[in-house]
């Protein structure tokens, strides 16, 4: 074969190639050219864009529903998780701000001191409360040698992975009897009237929806002189916290405002020195503050607790 017949010119070598691209779509005609589109859109735009959609739906239940779990374990600890996840976050979460409530309680904490912890939690205000009545003690003793120390505390949660937490945790406190476990609810406080010396209720006034009714069965059981401590949490960014949201959304978070709770203890129940307290944090600092707030007050002295019936 002749190798001058392989060369051949542009216009021959288009002739040899068949038809452009524009010559099919005329061959196919509009009806071709509409299912190419389509074909080309679904390949690369509609097939891709589903998946996407249906991992985005997935990412978002999955999210919602461990979002709404955690939110309700964080406030009623329960199963495996309550027992092996929620003591560790409340202790890193809550430490600090519980530590700092106890050490504004100090003037009330004294050797002969009997204190209840309303909702205990993982048991973060045991170890600074028993401290500081411990120091009393000592600095009492040094003038009295006969002295006794007689403080104690009790917890009080409705949890069981809780209280269990605690008693491993604190079991010396607990044949020592400085510290008893019982499992309750702050509404339903099963004690006399005038047992205790300081009540605190940190990080639990937000989960009661009658914070009236609430505040009324603990004062019942606080003598003529005692400390109430009230803490929680009161900011923007606590109210926009997820977990805060979905425990909103699922009806058993109730934020309380310190405005409405320092007059219900100064106007409904006459309680004196009424104070709320706002724990400061240097911008740089790593602790975690939700906007704390702690809210003290004292019964007045030979108060009388009065009960009023209507027939």
């Amino acid at each position: 074969m002749d190798p001058d017949a392989l060369v051949c010119e542009g216009s021959a070598c288009a002739e040899d190639l068949g038809p452009s691209v524009e010559e099919l779509l005329e061959t196919v005609g509009d009806a071709g050219y509409f299912y190419w589109l389509v074909n080309l859109i679904w390949s690369y735009v509609v097939l891709p864009s589903r998946w996407i959609f249906i991992i985005g739906c997935l990412w978002y239940f999955v999210g919602r529903y461990c979002t709404r779990l955690f939110s309700r374990q964080q406030a009623f600890p329960s199963g495996s998780y309550g027992e092996n996840v929620i003591p560790g976050w409340l202790e890193r979460t809550h430490q600090k701000s519980v530590v700092w409530a106890v050490q504004r309680l100090k003037e009330s904490l004294k050797y002969d001191t009997k204190m209840i912890d309303i909702g205990f939690g993982s048991g973060s205000s045991f170890v600074t409360s028993l401290r500081l009545m411990e120091e009393s003690f000592s600095a009492e003793s040094g003038k009295d040698s006969d002295l006794k120390a007689t403080y104690s505390i009790v917890g009080i949660e409705r949890s069981v992975e809780m209280i269990e937490y605690c008693r491993t945790k604190f079991s010396s406190e607990i044949d020592s009897k400085r510290i008893v476990l019982r499992q309750g609810d702050a509404l339903n406080l099963e004690f006399d009237e005038n047992s205790f010396d300081v009540i605190i209720v940190f990080n639990v006034i937000q989960l009661i929806k009658d914070k009236q009714k609430a505040i009324e069965g603990w004062l019942k059981c606080l003598k003529s002189g005692g400390t109430l401590g009230i803490l929680f949490q009161e900011s923007e960014e606590y109210i926009r916290d997820p977990f805060v949201q979905a425990g909103i959304l699922q009806g058993f978070m109730h934020l309380p405002h310190k405005n409405y709770i320092v007059e219900l203890l100064q106007k409904e129940f006459n309680m004196i020195d009424v104070q709320a307290i706002k724990r400061e944090t240097k911008d740089d600092d790593e602790d975690i503050n939700m906007g704390d707030v702690l809210i003290m007050a004292k019964m007045p002295k030979k108060h009388k607790h009065i009960t009023l019936s209507y027939e």
